[in-house]
């Protein structure tokens, strides 16, 4: 419980001091339009919001089942360990979880990434306990949980992976209940439909997306000019610094390997949970998925926590203080020393009240009825701050990359990241001569960027041969550019 309690306050302090990014903003909006399929992932966490936007939309609140969520998983994890370690040397991993700045930050937002960990926690569990204990419960919680993390991030089907390995190993063997083996046999249809379901519903189409939309994903995937084995040890060996640190990421590779070439000569089984990751590094090799130190393998990194243990087992195995050293040592490591996802953003630049700032300094600058040109993303952000549930309703998240939109007060054109410089002086030159308030002599473009875009600004100040009103580096003070 003091696990929980302490994970639970730090993730609801975090929750409501920092303001929904712009992924998280598109969430809301996708959520309160109910197009459960926009936003190129699965659906879960956009029914949660929906339905808890009926109350409020304060931040915090929105944030609380991903809140509760990423609480619930160091508790569940440390129970899930406790099978191949002592209490101690469990419980203190599972800190790890509820303490990591990484995770911390990850398990806080509007992102489905959160439910997927619980869920992979609770699929990896259940699955030793149904075959170990022939529990036709525990095979019905686990698939629960698999149709549950399916649902909430496609990186979980690695998870399911790994799950269905295992299980078909003790589903054909001949001590293995015919009731038991029934139930996996339908949890497994059930788990194959939706993954085709996913295929059709959201993979084909992300499949389909302009080079420009999916660029920031590119250093993550293997480049052919690239060293195979560098590439390999890059990719695993970020996985172990997001989850342990910089400084100990590396020890936390190497106990992972001795806990895998442990359970291999003990001919563990489990040793096909723990090597979840490296179906991602396939994916990721073959250019499917990106694998590497972000919230994109978090998922499957939490798998890898079991071969780990059983390092730490081993080596410390001459007494219990050495183990748990050990395991307190990752945990400060992950603590004081941690490396932020790369696109994740600096604290110090997350503030719900510098962010609130920024929105006042908006409002109280640009007259009403101005006209804006604003990045894709900030728009995203400005919708889901300015326009109400009802207007944001009727948004379609199918839109070009360029377009006229209404926020607030003010028509804006909005920008797409992967527009040139000539494509967006083609569409500024369609805007209205003049800027809506009557003080307004002169045309006035108000170029609105939180830096999500930072080329934006270069264009149009390129374009223009002027200087160019920005607001802020996340958040600032804003001015406006005269055109003439």
């Amino acid at each position: 419980m003091l696990l929980f309690a302490t994970g639970f306050a730090i993730r609801l302090y975090y929750a409501d001091t920092l303001y929904l990014h712009f992924d998280e903003a598109i969430q809301l909006n996708a959520a309160s339009a109910c197009q459960w399929l926009a936003y190129h992932h699965p659906p879960l966490l956009l029914w949660w919001v929906w339905l808890a936007s009926q109350w409020t939309e304060q931040a915090w609140w929105l944030r609380f089942a991903p809140c509760l969520a990423g609480s619930l998983t160091p508790v569940l994890l440390a129970l899930w360990l406790q099978q191949k370690s002592e209490k101690v040397v469990a419980w203190t991993l599972g800190s790890l979880l509820a303490l990591s700045p990484n995770i911390v930050l990850l398990t806080i937002q509007l992102r489905g990434y959160t439910f997927a960990m619980l869920a992979a926690v609770v699929a990896l569990w259940t699955v030793q306990i149904a075959f170990s204990r022939h529990s036709r419960r525990a095979m019905v919680a686990h698939w629960c949980a698999i149709s549950v993390g399916l649902l909430a991030e496609l990186s979980f089907v690695f998870v399911l992976f790994a799950t269905v390995l295992y299980g078909a190993f003790h589903v054909w063997d001949h001590r293995c209940p015919a009731v038991l083996r029934r139930w996996w046999l339908i949890g497994l249809a059930v788990s194959c439909g939706l993954c085709i379901w996913l295929l059709f519903a959201l993979v084909r189409p992300m499949m389909e997306l302009p080079r420009e939309v999916t660029a920031y994903l590119e250093p993550l995937l293997y480049d052919h000019r690239q060293s195979v084995f560098r590439f390999l040890f890059g990719t695993v060996y970020a996985q172990f610094v997001y989850l342990f640190g910089i400084e100990f990421g590396l020890f936390g590779l190497a106990l992972f390997v001795v806990g895998c070439v442990r359970m291999a000569l003990s001919h563990d089984r489990s040793l096909i949970l723990a090597v979840a990751p490296f179906v991602a590094i396939g994916f990721s090799y073959l250019r499917l998925y990106p694998m590497g130190a972000s919230r994109h393998t978090a998922v499957v990194g939490i798998a890898a926590l079991l071969a780990v243990v059983v390092g730490i087992e081993w080596l410390g195995r001459r007494h219990w203080s050495a183990r748990c050293t050990i395991a307190l040592l990752l945990v400060c490591g992950a603590i004081y020393s941690p490396r932020r996802d790369t696109m994740d953003f600096p604290l110090e630049s997350w503030q719900q009240r510098d962010w609130n700032r920024a929105i006042e300094t908006l409002s109280r600058e640009i007259p009403p009825g101005d006209l804006l040109v604003v990045d894709d993303y900030l728009s995203e952000m400005l919708l889901a701050r300015f326009q109400s549930p009802a207007a944001r309703s009727s948004l379609d998240f199918r839109r070009p990359p360029t377009e006229i939109i209404a926020i607030g007060h003010w028509q804006a054109l909005r920008v797409g990241s992967s527009l040139s410089a000539a494509e967006i002086s083609q569409q500024i030159s369609k805007l209205p001569p003049q800027g809506g308030s009557a003080q307004s002599s002169k045309a006035i473009v108000w170029v609105v960027s939180g830096f999500w875009n930072p080329m934006l600004t270069e264009k149009v100040s390129v374009m223009f041969r002027n200087s160019v009103m920005v607001i802020g580096k996340y958040v600032g003070q804003p001015s406006k550019t005269l055109v003439r």
